[in-house]
């Protein structure tokens, strides 16, 4: 990847804190269930997500773990830049969900907290879960004529070497 699209990618990961998930329909299934959720990245090539174990799209990803998720940067709300929806940056994934039970959801949830302080301890009062997303594939869309598939060795190096440059995220 080239560094200019590094930067933004990793900007998506650590500055947006919401994402589409898209799960496989247990309902319909030949149909994506999409859905807003809050996340965090949490390594090189994976993210965190917290869902309510009773929703519909966590239902779905523990009949199966193939899911997709878009990110996309927030374009400027200007007339110029509503006129240029191709020009917006995001990347798609192609992601594996795995639950994270205890201990492991209690190591991640400090840093998902810390990131979304207003759901603080839903985990363990409301009947929330964490999920780690772990990436397989992924589609960086940097503009018009910027396009390129991204592998998961790619993609978790290219983060790596953003991260050299980049803050932590929080």
């Amino acid at each position: 990847m080239k560094s200019i699209d590094q930067r933004k990618a990793w900007e998506l990961l650590t500055q947006q804190t919401h994402l589409v998930l898209a799960t496989q329909s247990r309902r319909q299934p030949r149909f994506p269930y999409t859905s807003w959720v809050p996340f965090q990245a949490h390594r090189a090539g994976a993210v965190i997500i917290l869902v309510a174990d009773i929703a519909e799209h966590t239902l779905n990803l523990l009949t199966n773990e193939h899911t997709s998720l878009l990110l996309a940067e927030t374009p400027e709300p200007s007339p110029a830049a509503a006129g240029m929806p191709v020009s917006v940056v995001r990347l798609s994934l192609f992601a594996r969900a795995q639950r994270l039970e205890l201990p492991e959801a209690e190591a991640v949830c400090q840093g998902f907290y810390t990131r979304h302080p207003g759901l603080q301890d839903y985990h363990r009062r409301l009947g929330f879960v964490f999920f780690e997303m772990t990436l397989v594939e992924g589609r960086f869309i940097g503009g018009p004529g910027r396009a390129r598939w991204i592998g998961a060795a790619d993609f978790a190096a290219s983060f790596s070497a953003a991260t050299e440059s980049a803050p932590a995220p929080q």
